[in-house]
């Protein structure tokens, strides 16, 4: 009759790596997780959508809505521009002239935009030289 030995530390050790040696192999040879992820909702989502009133109504209509994006988006960059996110905004590469034509909007805006503060130094001065408080009051009246 075999007898039993008790296992030993360094046998256990080696048992473990075995196992882990093996489970590695096993990994490599199976998908991994986000390919089985990814394999399965190619699988079943279409079958979800199916089974879901309106979808493949709506899933139909994606396509050609993607491909009149992409024609629109297409001749909107080669006009100059990019609308992401219902932002509209001027490609690096756009015209010279409407590169041109947007500097100096925003230069007459910057302008604008210092003719309007102006008033209110021409006004802290104003009070700065005020001789009475009834003067002062009637600078700062006039811009409030």
């Amino acid at each position: 009759m075999e007898q039993t030995q008790p296992c030993n530390l360094k046998q256990r050790e080696t048992f473990a790596r075995l196992l882990e040696e093996a489970k590695k192999r096993e990994a490599e040879t199976l998908e991994a997780v986000d390919d089985v992820d990814h394999r399965i909702e190619k699988e079943l989502l279409p079958k979800l959508a199916q089974a879901q009133a309106g979808a493949s109504e709506l899933i139909a209509k994606i396509g050609p809505l993607e491909k009149e994006l992409a024609v629109a988006e297409k001749a909107l960059c080669d006009l100059g521009f990019e609308f992401d996110d219902d932002v509209l905004s001027l490609r690096w590469n756009a015209p010279a002239k409407l590169q041109k034509a947007l500097e100096a909007g925003k230069r007459s805006a910057r302008i604008e935009r210092e003719k309007s503060l102006k008033k209110f130094d021409l006004a802290i001065l104003g009070v700065w030289s005020a001789e009475t408080t009834d003067e002062a009051k009637g600078i700062v009246e006039a811009l409030l």
